[in-house]
């Protein structure tokens, strides 16, 4: 009876951390945009600070590493062993995030500096592009295969920012 019940305990805690990452993403992939605009149109002028703040989970995903490795050092110490890796990933690994992290970061800095320059009717026309250019590349790449219905949405809401970009300028 105590498995089921941690079975469940387990199922709702993921559900929970889905619901709390959607909402995130949600919120911040709609008001991330706006808040570096109104910080350049007040007169705000640091590129990489808007950059950094983009990519703002960097600070955030140290917390859960260092109780990470507290927690690990502890237990090693309690069984008494004496080695204990800083980092638990191997080299080709780190080398590929490494790089990822280093494209997202120009990626994130040529964004921060597209919005310091340009209308607020043109960058959200560019940014509306995002999702045409995420479902051509997830098909050429991983080969996702597509539904009426997903190709529809894709057409609609690309037109619509369209439509909305150029009647409000």
């Amino acid at each position: 009876m105590t498995e089921g019940m941690e079975a469940e305990q387990e199922k709702t805690m993921k559900r929970i951390l889905l619901i709390i990452s959607c909402a995130m993403l949600a919120i911040g992939t709609s008001g991330g945009p706006i808040m570096i605009r109104l910080y350049f149109i007040h007169g705000g002028h640091r590129v990489w600070l808007c950059s950094f703040l983009e990519n703002g989970g960097f600070p955030i995903f140290l917390i859960p590493l260092f109780i990470s490795y507290i927690r690990r050092r502890c237990s090693a110490a309690a069984n008494q062993s004496a080695k204990i890796k800083m980092v638990l990933i191997e080299l080709s690994l780190f080398l590929a995030s490494l790089v990822i992290g280093l494209v997202t970061g120009l990626s994130t800095f040529f964004f921060a500096f597209s919005v310091s320059r340009l209308p607020v009717t043109t960058s959200s026309l560019i940014l509306a592009t995002q999702l045409a250019f995420n479902a051509l590349f997830s098909f050429l790449l991983v080969r996702q295969k597509f539904s009426v219905y997903s190709v529809s949405t894709i057409i609609l809401l690309t037109t619509a920012a369209g439509i909305l970009a150029m009647h409000s300028s």
